[in-house]
């Protein structure tokens, strides 16, 4: 993805939220505007030989990061040339219709390797090594876009799936029979025993929880998960943040937060500084919109909470009985503020992966410190 050609006129604000935090770029080095490229794809490489094994040709695991989008276009002209080929080729993943939920639609095939890949790779990184027979959830998983391409790249492991949209599960349930899908309320307690699972991959959860609800779901995830497990989520942070400033995405007049302003009311940002104008008014100026907001809140305190509920939208919990969008909606918080977030329960970080998710999302590796019973 190319700069913006006026990037430098936003500059500013990439300026000011690097002096508050450095945990911007992808690892190693990059700058923000450099992909990360995963150094292995440890599902993905147990796809593609398990398809050669079959006589199936597949795209080449290649370190370019453009191995899903050949993938996807693989699979439509297999499908192209024979309505069985995702069959034959252990891929039979149909979409959810369209009432369902589910990620990135416009794909036309139900798969998600990139992010199978990153979150195995983060976790191996960390020092989970992925075993036979382990428990392991996929913790707001919807229909399952990830975990069935986990199940099928890693069999071996029990492969767990919740969500608090119940036609999500029952699709996922109907459509995945080697995952376990069942509902999670969007509120503890999650319906499992103590001890019963040994890791947890929460893909874009923590990315919308306020900081009770935070809470709340460390210690009940704790209480499910045996000692010296794991728990690997994603999150907004300043790397995510720096990529918005650099690509304008969004833009600083972010039409969610700014409340439509074709409408020329007030929105959000109007109400929280108690700005009289409308956006219309003050359109295109750098000081103005979501990102300038977004710059001052992370340097300041660390931490960004928008509720969907100020936004008349619910988001990925349209679907949950009795959704409660005050302690759900739009998070973003720098690692610092994560670990003292972090203190009063018994997770401590044992891996942090700036960037790894789709150029976007930091992947934090949990180690569950808890004592043994």
């Amino acid at each position: 993805m190319p700069v913006r050609a006026e990037f430098e006129k936003y500059r500013p604000l990439l300026n000011r939220l690097t002096a508050a935090s450095a945990d911007i770029g992808a690892g190693d080095g990059q700058r923000v505007w450099n992909i990360y490229v995963p150094a292995r794809r440890p599902v993905s490489q147990r796809i593609v030989d398990r398809l050669t094994n079959q006589g199936i040709a597949c795209p080449p695991l290649d370190p370019i990061d453009t191995f899903q989008a050949r993938f996807y276009n693989f699979c439509r002209a297999g499908l192209k040339a024979d309505p069985g080929f995702l069959a034959a080729a252990g891929l039979d993943l149909k979409l959810p219709p369209p009432n369902i939920h589910m990620i990135s639609r416009g794909s036309g095939v139900f798969l998600d390797i990139n992010n199978a890949d990153f979150l195995i790779e983060a976790c191996e990184d960390s020092g989970f090594a992925m075993t036979p027979g382990l428990d392991i959830l996929d913790f707001g998983g919807s229909t399952g876009r990830t975990v069935c391409n986990l199940a099928y790249g890693l069999p071996q492991i029990r492969w767990h799936c919740c969500d608090p949209s119940p036609v999500s599960i029952a699709w996922g349930r109907e459509s995945h029979p080697e995952v376990n899908f069942f509902i999670s309320n969007q509120n503890p307690p999650l319906e499992r025993d103590d001890d019963s699972l040994d890791g947890i991959l929460a893909k874009s959860v923590w990315t919308h929880f306020s900081p009770s609800a935070s809470r709340l779901w460390l210690a009940e995830l704790s209480r499910v998960v045996r000692p010296g497990g794991f728990l690997a989520l994603t999150a907004h942070g300043p790397h995510d943040v720096a990529r918005r400033i650099v690509y304008g995405n969004p833009s600083p007049d972010y039409s969610l937060l700014a409340k439509a302003p074709r409408m020329g009311k007030r929105g959000l940002l109007d109400r929280i500084f108690n700005r009289p104008e409308t956006p219309s008014d003050k359109r295109g100026k750098v000081e103005y919109g979501f990102l300038d907001m977004l710059v001052a809140e992370v340097s300041r305190a660390g931490h960004f909470f928008s509720p969907y509920s100020t936004l008349e939208w619910q988001g990925d919990i349209r679907d949950a009985e009795n959704a409660d969008t005050s302690h759900w909606g739009l998070t973003f918080f720098t690692q610092q503020w994560f670990k003292t977030h972090l203190e009063p329960t018994p997770w401590r970080i044992a891996g942090y992966h700036i960037g790894r998710t789709g150029h976007r999302q930091d992947i934090y590796v949990l180690r569950n410190g808890k004592l043994e019973r």
